[in-house]
């Protein structure tokens, strides 16, 4: 609670003077309820990007998957959806329970099949609607992979369209560093699926590049590439923003003139 706390106060004083936005900031600094960090910034409009650069989100968003896991506590994929004219279903893994004061709309359904115009979002590591869910800490990273060890294989926790989309699909990971904790944690929770089942389709992966030492970068990141291509994962090292510019531009030149 402290940690949302902390993210709107910081948002909303940063924007204090913002030309257009002072009455929206001030109603927000004065109310009493607790905020939503996903609402404020989009009733502040935000993001913002240059250039008349398009958000890389709604891009995403356009492209005709079925199934988006995100280990962000915001529901910014969903807002960038419903802008497309889809209708997502959040879906939130309760990793350390406290499911009684949830919206039955966010509970695993194992019933539910996602399509392109209603996706699934699965917030593995928690939504900031229920503060009890969110992965933050070590002890946390920890006990989520220790209770997804138990589990995996329960519909109740892992609706069958997840595990399928985790053992089965081609997967596409966006916007990590290799040393971050959600990175590794998020990295060996997947691969429990793909071992599990013996799966072996192609899978893309882009990492932010943070080594520093340029003598050392190059033979680092050619252990890196071995690394995940052994589970079949290949690396491009790009920032995530221009990965998502090429990505939907192929994809568009390829399916021109298609359905």
């Amino acid at each position: 609670m402290e940690y949302l706390k902390l993210l709107n106060d910081s948002l909303l004083k940063n924007n204090e003077n913002r030309t257009g936005f002072e009455d929206i900031v001030r109603m927000f600094q004065k109310g009493n309820q607790r905020l939503i960090f996903s609402d404020v910034v989009k009733k502040l409009e935000m993001p913002t990007f240059p250039d008349g650069r398009e958000d890389p989100l709604r891009l995403l968003a356009r492209l005709p998957l079925t199934t988006y896991i995100t280990t962000s506590y915001f529901s910014f994929i969903e807002d960038a959806l419903v802008a497309e004219g889809k209708k997502p279903r959040t879906q939130i893994w309760f990793w350390s329970g406290g499911k009684s004061a949830v919206k039955p709309e966010h509970l695993p359904d194992r019933d539910f099949v996602p399509d392109a115009m209603n996706p699934a979002v699965y917030h593995l590591f928690g939504l900031e609607n229920y503060p009890k869910t969110l992965v933050m800490s070590e002890d946390d990273y920890m006990n989520f992979l220790m209770n997804s060890a138990v589990e995996i294989g329960s519909q109740d926790v892992i609706p069958s369209s997840l595990t399928s989309a985790l053992s089965d699909s081609r997967l596409l990971l966006l916007g990590y560093h290799v040393r971050d904790w959600d990175f590794r944690v998020l990295f060996r929770f997947i691969l429990k699926f793909r071992e599990r089942e013996g799966v072996d389709p192609s899978i893309a992966l882009q990492l932010m590049p943070s080594l520093e030492n340029k003598g050392f970068a190059e033979k680092s990141l050619l252990y890196l590439d071995k690394y995940f291509l052994k589970h079949n994962f290949r690396v491009k090292w790009i920032n995530t923003e221009k990965f998502i510019y090429e990505l939907v531009d192929t994809w568009e030149k390829n399916t021109e003139g298609q359905p």
